[in-house]
């Protein structure tokens, strides 16, 4: 599976944006099958900027991004100063993005917007809001229902409150 990630800490996000971008597209090229995008709190109300230059300029098939409290790209993190990274990756079929909901019931949490086809031996990268979702229930209801699909990822941590992080 070829893949290629950079790492930008340029104070400018238009600036550090087109560094990890050109990276990953001398290294790649064009299309990859997923891209995954992070941010720090300072350029959280770039990420939409950022992640149009990433989807205009690099095409992946499937994008997915959030804020972070710190990022890792190559050897190196940064944590709580300006920085955003990319990942991309090809793997020879795209990757199908789902958005899944928590919603509070009488009986607990429900769970929608998993879709019944994901077949068994699969890998679900989810990035979530740790204020908006009820992460413990949601991993304990994916692990009785679907036990055979495994899920990675993390949460969003720019923020210190609810409404601050960008997905």
């Amino acid at each position: 599976m070829p893949f290629a990630a950079a790492l930008s800490e340029h104070p400018l996000p238009t600036e550090a944006a087109g560094e990890v971008i050109g990276h990953v597209l001398e290294a790649l090229g064009t299309e990859p099958d997923l891209a995954v995008l992070f941010v720090t709190a300072a350029y959280a109300g770039a990420l939409e900027d950022i992640a149009t230059a990433t989807r205009e300029l690099l095409r992946p098939r499937t994008l997915l991004g959030t804020t972070a409290v710190s990022v890792v790209g190559g050897p190196r993190e940064v944590e709580e100063q300006p920085a955003v990274t990319l990942w991309a990756g090809r793997f020879g079929a795209a990757p199908t993005p789902v958005r899944i909901e928590a919603l509070p019931t009488a009986e607990g949490v429900l769970i929608a917007g998993m879709p019944d086809d994901i077949e068994p031996g699969s890998t679900l990268v989810l990035l979530a809001d740790p204020f908006t979702t009820p992460i413990d229930a949601m991993l304990e209801h994916w692990h009785e229902v679907r036990p055979d699909v495994t899920v990675i990822g993390g949460l969003a941590s720019a923020a210190r409150g609810p409404g601050g992080n960008r997905l």
